[in-house]
């Protein structure tokens, strides 16, 4: 038996070998200088283990990879290699093969995507799936890709469902909308987001994304500005799964309900987060930024703020059940007072920002989100454990002295109005 074995993974090996031995670079150009001008037909003529390498300029086609495990990259970025969908009748690229992360998508920009075209995609509803990528399944790995402008009925950007797990490392999703997952949305899926931006998408329900019994995996990422009835940046239902944000800045989105984040039936954890200025700026609604409904979780070393004229705006909010579990979060101007626990080791401070009216979310040097000006014990809070704007003294000319910065920052800063906790 073990020699069958041995034999079975020298085989294996050797399969390797010959297919890396054999690896070609085949070359797409526009002008007709390099082996094709059509990139679907230069994947066509690929195998597994190949390169395909794009040119710059603007190619209207849609990509399909029957299961080859590739490398699909463009010479000159995202900036100057733009795959457009207007002419196209699916997504831009659509994985039906479980292609696993081996198939690498490198530095395109993919606009204009319409989706494909797929019955009951969720439950009752109908039409089409991922603007510009549609997973289902598929694992591939999407790296220095800006979507933009995509549009569908669920996933504008992204459809990623059939248990697919890709992974979307140094991504863009900018301006995208759809009816569900304004950027992307899954269905019994477990992408990965790292290092990624959403940027002013719509939709419904989660402006940039919205996760359907899937379990969301988000790193070191960026929402902002992004807008939905409910679910601003997300929209998390019937998770089987443990969703997780880990050092994720939910900024200025905007919702009647869950500015930033709503999560229903589901289990999500936020890990030192910044949650900052989501609201919706309407009289009369006061969403919380984070709003879990009989859901379940984690809350541990956020940093959860609103300005003076946003402090009507409850940082988080939870209904029927108890919420998410608490601990080592920093708060400003108020603590939660509606149905969520709150730490002992919590810490009601500002976090000092370096300028949040400015989208500047760093840290000052006294900020009390560092680790050594941290007053709960926690070891800080936020993503951050350097600050990014130093302060020095300026000098006044003429008036024999210096101004300090950061004192004249101090007195410019607003306290809680009168009754805030």
């Amino acid at each position: 038996m073990r020699g069958q074995v041995s034999i079975f993974a020298l085989s294996v090996l050797a399969g390797i070998a010959a297919s890396t031995a054999s690896a070609r670079t085949i070359t797409v150009e526009t002008d007709g200088s390099g082996e094709f001008t059509s990139i679907q037909e230069a994947i066509l003529e690929s195998s597994s283990g190949d390169i395909v390498e794009v040119g710059p300029g603007v190619y209207y086609e849609a990509l399909t990879f029957w299961g080859r495990r590739i490398v699909l990259r463009s010479t000159d970025g995202p900036e100057k290699t733009i795959i457009d969908g207007s002419n196209e009748t699916d997504s831009i690229i659509q994985l039906w093969l479980n292609e696993p992360r081996t198939l690498r998508i490198v530095g395109f920009t993919l606009r204009a995507g319409r989706g494909t075209p797929i019955e009951e995609p969720l439950s009752s509803e109908g039409g089409r799936l991922g603007g510009a990528v549609l997973c289902n399944p598929g694992s591939a790995t999407f790296e220095n890709i800006w979507f933009e402008g995509n549009t569908a009925n669920t996933g504008g950007a992204v459809y990623c469902g059939s248990s697919g797990s890709p992974l979307f490392l140094d991504c863009v999703f900018r301006d995208n909308f759809a009816g569900l997952g304004g950027a992307a949305a899954t269905r019994f899926a477990r992408p990965v987001f790292d290092h990624c931006r959403f940027l002013a998408n719509e939709s419904v329900k989660g402006g940039a994304m919205y996760d359907h019994e899937g379990a969301i995996v988000c790193r070191d990422s960026v929402f902002d500005g992004n807008f939905a009835t409910t679910g601003g940046a997300v929209y998390v239902q019937f998770g089987v799964g443990q969703g997780r944000f880990e050092r994720v800045y939910f900024t200025n989105n905007q919702a009647p309900e869950g500015a930033a984040v709503y999560v229903t039936d589901s289990i999500v954890d936020l890990d030192a987060c910044v949650v900052a200025e989501n609201a919706f700026p309407f009289d009369g609604y006061f969403p919380a930024q984070v709003h879990y409904r009989a859901a379940d979780g984690m809350l541990s070393h956020n940093v959860f703020f609103s300005s003076p004229e946003r402090s009507d705006v409850p940082p988080t909010f939870c209904e029927q059940g108890p919420g998410p579990d608490t601990t080592c979060n920093l708060y400003w101007p108020s603590l939660p007072s509606d149905g969520c626990g709150v730490a002992s080791n919590s810490a009601l401070a500002n976090p000092r920002f370096c300028a949040p009216g400015r989208g500047d979310f760093g840290l000052r040097p006294d900020s009390p989100c560092l680790p050594e000006n941290d007053p709960s014990g926690c070891g800080g809070f936020g993503p951050e454990t350097e600050p990014s704007c130093p302060l020095p003294a300026v000098d006044i000319r003429g008036l024999g002295g210096s101004l300090d910065v950061q004192t004249l920052q101090d007195k410019m800063i607003e306290r809680p109005p009168a009754g805030a906790h």
